[in-house]
């Protein structure tokens, strides 16, 4: 086919037994409308758009189990799974990028703030002279450290758990060559009487099924352990973009909270030009407007800023959690790993004697 490649993925829904095709631009498009219509919520993340150092196959591999660990989240969330736009990802065949109707103008007003919530970098602060920074946003700034730090961290562990398994991999090859080698040797010693009757083979055989041990198991404990960490990354980035979307709120707010100051001073200069009936009852209207905007948008970012927290909360415990398992397996498959090398030199060492 002429044009430009693209992957198409296969999902099927085990509720209702639909099943679509989507693009990798489709699963980007989903997370922007849950960020729109759910702001204040922990939304799973797609994974990388392009390919790194890894193989296509590895990439492919990993995108893969990404984007499934993302809808199963999704499809189970007793939020997100009623929303009209997951229902219509999940189960039509044509998708309808409008279907968010009326919710598209939480995406527009995301852009519309992005350039001035963009100015915003590190830790939050408010502007003093509208709005005295509360307990909440310190709160929520000492999140942002924390998702930042554990980032970072996270990150770190699995470039070395990365070069931990590739120095592994490169070992299972070398025990490779240390049996053809062997065997080589066992050649030559063949040759003359006074040789050792078939142990050097031994010992290169042994070397080849610890060779197969390495690499079966590094290819486990990869998977395991690096692509775990690097869903913790994805998740940690996700509370970073929805700390950022809560800055977005509260600017939004204060923005409100200064024209509805405006509006009161403009009624105030009214008052005191003994303006007439008419435009002093516009001014009061216009007062009493933005300030009902400013109530409400202080109710919107208290309800967002208590959905935060209980997702930090959620995430910090399921993390904990997964954290603990995913080790305890890693630990479970090194016993299992070293048991099958021990076994294999009692082996050779019993068999060692036969040898002439």
């Amino acid at each position: 086919m002429l044009g430009k490649r693209y992957m198409q993925y296969t999902m099927t829904t085990k509720a209702s037994g639909a099943k679509v095709n989507r693009r990798f631009s489709d699963f980007l498009w989903l997370e922007k409308a849950l960020e729109a219509k759910f702001p204040g919520h922990l939304i799973p993340s797609p994974g990388e758009q392009r390919m790194t150092q890894t193989s296509t196959d590895e990439f492919q591999e990993q995108r893969i189990r990404g984007l499934s660990k993302m809808m199963t989240r999704i499809a189970t969330h007793e939020k997100f799974k009623e929303y009209k736009v997951v229902q219509h990802f999940l189960n039509s065949k044509n998708l309808d990028k409008n279907i968010a109707g009326s919710e598209s103008t939480g995406i527009k007003a995301l852009k519309a703030l992005s350039g001035f919530g963009s100015a915003v970098v590190g830790a939050f602060s408010s502007d003093p002279s509208v709005r005295a920074e509360t307990k909440d946003d310190k709160s929520c700034s000492e999140i942002e450290a924390y998702a930042k730090e554990m980032k970072l961290a996270l990150d770190k562990l699995q470039g070395f758990s990365s070069d931990l398994f590739n120095k592994e991999s490169e070992l299972a090859s070398t025990w490779r060559y240390f049996d053809r080698t062997c065997v080589d040797v066992e050649k030559c010693e063949s040759k003359y009487v006074d040789h050792l009757g078939g142990l050097v083979k031994a010992v290169g055989l042994c070397g080849d099924d610890f060779a197969d041990i390495l690499y079966k198991t590094q290819v486990h404990e990869r998977k395991l352990v690096t692509q775990n960490l690097k869903d913790y990354a994805y998740m940690c980035d996700a509370i970073l973009a929805m700390m950022e979307r809560r800055k977005k709120a509260v600017q939004n707010l204060e923005i409100k909270m200064k024209d509805q100051m405006k509006k009161r001073d403009n009624l105030g200069k009214l008052i005191a030009k003994n303006a007439n009936a008419q435009k002093i009852t516009d001014a009061k209207n216009a007062e009493a407007e933005a300030l009902k905007a400013v109530e409400n948008g202080k109710d919107r970012l208290a309800n967002m800023t208590k959905t935060i927290f209980a997702e930090v909360l959620k995430f910090r415990h399921e993390k904990k959690k997964a954290m603990k398992d995913m080790y305890v397996t890693f630990i479970k498959m090194r016993v299992e790993k070293a048991k099958k090398e021990t076994a294999r030199f009692e082996k050779l060492l019993a068999e060692a004697d036969s040898f002439e």
